[in-house]
């Protein structure tokens, strides 16, 4: 029988859609039309839907003498069986999860060697799904989450080429994780040149073999060159693409998220992360177009009229409807788990690294700097602690985009010259200014840890030019309105920031009313470091802190955080081994 006569109802398959033909009536076209994501198909003259076991049985609940396609039938079958073996083990929880299938980790590099159980139940969750959305927060180790997904996918024979869009900052990441917990073999291309490098890398890969051995082929970029590069990304035919920081394809109208939902169509695998997908219920949009179109639609029109009250020609959205069937939709191919929720299962506190560049005039000057360090060091007679650390102080504040320019080699003596501070990179301050921005929106306040007084005062004033509200402190602040500053920051719901200088922050002081810090420099003194986490992580706090610190590849602020997470003390230690601190390391 032909599902596509026009005298009988039929529901048929089409590649990832599912086809209604009937009979013309106006009750028919009616009735129809009350089901969610439909699109006339003026070629075939019938109703395309998503394939999706809630509009499956809309249409035979309406239409209860629909002929069924066998294909279609166990499709959704298999689809319904998945989502309720997922449900189940969401509700069992993750208390006494183990793995239904081998984590291809090392495990050396694991706490208590072996991952979090609430990250064994999001690989359990996920392998029972072609597209995972990871919506743990941040902290929670969703990229190794991913990292084993990768590895169940490739061990299956699914998996070869991993495509991964993140922002810039977390670009250098992705190898480290591979690198650290991958127990499979993997190559991993992480690009960060030009768009016409990072093509002829692409084409280069495409057409060298490499691919085709048995390995797993990763190539991470960022979100916004997406659209520039498309072709070539296409050309490398990923079977997985990742989102990771998915948020920032929420609005699928954009030239970028366009790009991505064509580059990644025919990957038999898709997954996004995010700490929170979501600040206003039309954001899971964008996201799940590119995730799974069968869980909520192709077109936004359809979606906004499900779930939003609209107002006006232009279409206003002034409020929501039907939230309780978005969030069900939303989380059968999702895992959702906050950092307060894992807290019995996770140390208390998260160290966290977001990598930058320098542009180029900056990074020529820092190269230079070092340099003429290195020599000068070298050069000494006696070497001693204050004269290594004056060098790296330079570097120090280089790196986060000043730097004194009556204070060259040679100069850090001379007590005649004036100050002359230039900010010669605004490279840090940026990945500040997402990094804050992603972290308000989810309304958890921040303090911001700081060391030298340009850098301060460029924050402070970033923060004015964005209209967030905030306090600060350094050296300078009175004891009264230091005391005012941290009982506003703490108290009231709508002063978000807290901009601190390092030492001034130190001691005496509570604010646990943030469960988040960024590190914008760094000190030398191990006791200051700790110190000021503890600001956060004391009696009082209920949450997992989490510790951003945001680092300049190959500088010496990858040294210095790196000998602060191994509880080193540098000012001890610079004379006998100062070179490890000057020459080029690679974040």
């Amino acid at each position: 029988m032909n599902l596509k006569d026009a005298y009988i109802l039929g529901l048929s398959i089409d590649g990832e859609k599912m086809q209604f033909f009937f009979p013309y009536s106006e009750r028919n076209v009616n009735l129809v039309k009350t089901i969610y994501s439909r699109v006339f198909n003026k070629g075939l003259k019938c109703w395309d839907f998503p394939i999706n076991p809630q509009i499956y049985a809309d249409i035979l609940m309406k239409f209860p003498q629909t002929i069924l396609d066998h294909n279609l039938k166990n499709r959704i079958r298999s689809i319904a069986t998945a989502y309720d073996q997922v449900n189940e083990m969401k509700l069992a929880g993750w208390e006494n999860t183990t793995p239904n299938a081998p984590m291809l980790l090392k495990t050396e590099n694991l706490h208590n060697n072996k991952p979090y159980n609430h990250q064994i139940l999001a690989f359990n969750v996920a392998i029972q799904l072609p597209h995972f959305a990871c919506l743990m927060e941040q902290g929670c180790g969703k990229s190794l989450v991913m990292v084993a997904l990768v590895g169940h996918w490739f061990h299956l024979g699914e998996v070869k080429r991993v495509l991964i869009f993140c922002p810039s900052a977390v670009i250098p990441v992705w190898p480290r994780e591979f690198g650290d917990y991958a127990k499979y073999p993997v190559n991993v291309f992480a690009l960060t040149e030009s768009v016409a490098e990072r093509e002829s890398l692409l084409y280069s890969l495409c057409h060298s073999g490499l691919i085709e051995q048995n390995i797993v082929t990763t190539v991470v970029t960022n979100y916004e060159v997406s659209w520039r590069m498309e072709d070539a990304l296409k050309e490398f035919k990923p079977d997985m693409v990742i989102c990771d920081e998915s948020q920032r394809i929420k609005k699928g109208s954009t030239e970028q998220a366009k790009a991505i939902y064509r580059i990644s169509a025919n990957a038999k695998h898709r997954a996004i992360c995010s700490g929170t997908p979501i600040e206003k219920p039309v954001d899971y949009f964008g996201q799940y177009r590119f995730l799974d179109p069968n869980i909520l639609g192709y077109y936004f029109t359809n979606f906004r009229n499900r779930y939003a009250h609209v107002v006006g020609e232009h279409d206003i959205i002034v409020g929501y409807k039907n939230l309780d069937e978005l969030t069900k939709k939303v989380h059968q191919i999702a895992f959702r788990v906050t950092k307060k929720d894992a807290l019995p299962d996770m140390p208390e506190k998260v160290d966290q690294i977001l990598y930058f560049e320098l542009e180029e005039e900056a990074r020529k000057i820092y190269d230079q700097m070092e340099a003429e360090s290195i020599a000068e060091i070298a050069g000494y007679e006696t070497i001693t602690a204050n004269n290594i650390l004056a060098k790296m102080v330079r570097l120090s504040q280089l790196t986060g985009g000043f730097f004194n320019a009556n204070k060259l080699a040679g100069t850090d003596d001379d007590e005649t010259r004036p100050n002359v501070i230039k900010q010669i990179s605004k490279a840090k301050l940026k990945l500040l200014d997402e990094t804050v921005n992603d972290l308000t929106e989810q309304n958890h306040k921040v303090v911001i840890f700081t060391r030298f007084t340009a850098e301060f005062l460029a924050i402070c004033e970033l923060m004015s030019k964005n209209k967030i509200k905030f306090v600060s402190m350094n050296g300078s602040t009175p004891a009264l309105l230091k005391k005012s500053n941290v009982d506003q920051f703490q108290n009231d719901k709508g002063t978000m920031i807290l901009v601190a200088n390092i030492r001034c922050a130190g001691l005496g002081i509570t604010l646990h009313a943030a469960h988040y810090a960024i590190f914008y420099s760094f000190g030398y003194s191990l006791i200051d470091y700790e110190q000021a986490k503890d600001r956060l992580h004391r009696i009082g706090q209920h949450d997992l802190c989490t510790y951003i610190h945001l680092v300049a590849q190959h500088t010496i602020d990858v040294k210095i955080v790196r000998a602060l997470q191994n509880k080193r003390e540098i000012a001890k230690e610079v004379v006998d081994d100062w070179r490890q601190y000057f020459e080029d390391e690679v974040a």
